[in-house]
């Protein structure tokens, strides 16, 4: 927005610039300055108001922008209850592994509203929301650009209804801004306290599930995730250059007596996918069929049959491993975590090696 759009009258009702007369009737005065304010109803510009004197300025605008954030307080007064959407929160923990999640997320009612600050300046909270679980957290408005964000580490509770800007035509009468406030704004959470304790479980939670993949791994896996991390840094570290060159020489035709997809007349079709310097982990379950998981060069990671694929391979896995992926003629692994948990509590033997022509072997 860039042009004034409501202004004040003599008694100090605000009126939106498609509520008023054209020209000097309109009969508003600018609600910074207080200068007189003319109607601009042009055919070609978007109507907005303009000073008598020619003497706009920029806290002019702000002024008008303070007018529409108090109509948003306004409307929020006027609502026979306020809908609160769930509160979420994510917790992460790093492992040899990589990360693993767990989310907090709880639904919390509206109780009622308490000091209703219908002029609060921007940043100044419009009102006290108290929750059905017995906490108080502040109530803010921000009609803007900027959709606010989750802070976890405030020591009160935060609320925002946010709105973004109105268009020209929604603000050329309040009941048009009324609806554009209906519609497209929403309240954000950004801070609810923990009354409940549905943090604490989802860290609990988080805890376990570390503990569990740590215990899962076996020792040689550890230290080969561990070297395939430092070998992933050190690429990083070694630049674009060194990878590009090493890319060339992998999408180079290879002669037929290398070629590390075939081996003892057994065609692996993804391997020249697998990235380089990666680690390839296989298991041999308890009921007989082989399964590998490689990262490949678009940094995918899958789990595949081996050595080939056979009829009903793509139901053989549950989701909590990855889902199916025919043209890959693999699984795309959804957590890493939970993937070698379920398959390592199913191993009869499982290897891991960079070798893809050492899998034979197994």
């Amino acid at each position: 927005m860039t042009e004034l759009f409501a202004g004040v009258t003599a008694e100090g009702e605000t009126r939106f610039i498609g509520e008023v007369a054209r020209g000097a009737a309109c009969g508003c005065f600018c609600p910074s300055c207080n200068s007189p304010l003319v109607a601009k109803h042009g055919e070609v510009n978007e109507w907005h108001f303009g000073h008598l004197a020619m003497q706009e300025r920029p806290e002019c605008e702000v002024g008008a922008h303070n007018l529409l954030r108090r109509l948003g307080v306004q409307y929020l007064h006027d609502l026979p209850q306020l809908i609160l959407p769930p509160y979420r929160q994510v917790l992460t923990r790093q492992g040899r592994f990589g990360q693993i999640h767990e989310v907090a997320e709880w639904q919390s009612e509206a109780v009622k509203v308490t000091d209703w600050n219908l002029a609060a300046a921007r940043g100044q909270p419009i009102g006290v929301l108290k929750l059905q679980d017995g906490s108080n957290v502040d109530m803010f408005i921000d009609i803007g650009n900027q959709r606010p964000s989750h802070q976890s580490h405030l020591s009160h509770g935060k609320i925002v209804f946010y709105c973004p800007l109105p268009d020209p035509e929604s603000l050329r009468t309040q009941d048009k801004a009324r609806e554009w406030l209906r519609y497209q704004g929403e309240f954000v959470w950004i801070y609810q306290p923990d009354v409940n304790g549905h943090v604490a479980s989802a860290n609990q939670r988080l805890i376990d599930r570390f503990q569990q993949m740590e215990g899962a791994l076996h020792p040689l896996e550890i230290r080969a995730v561990e070297r395939g991390m430092k070998l992933h840094h050190s690429r990083q570290w070694m630049g674009d250059a060194y990878l590009e060159r090493k890319q060339a020489q992998l999408e180079a035709p290879a002669a037929p007596a290398v070629q590390p997809a075939q081996q003892r007349g057994h065609e692996i079709p993804w391997a020249g996918q697998v990235k380089p310097m990666s680690m390839l982990f296989f298991w041999r379950l308890k009921s007989g069929e082989a399964w590998v998981m490689y990262d490949r060069i678009d940094h995918l990671r899958c789990i595949a049959p081996w050595p080939e694929t056979v009829e009903g391979w793509d139901e053989a896995l549950p989701e909590t491993v990855g889902f199916p992926d025919l043209t890959l003629a693999a699984y795309k692994v959804k957590d890493l975590a939970n993937a070698m948990i379920w398959m390592n509590a199913r191993a009869a033997t499982s290897r891991n090696t960079s070798n893809i022509e050492e899998l034979f072997r197994y």
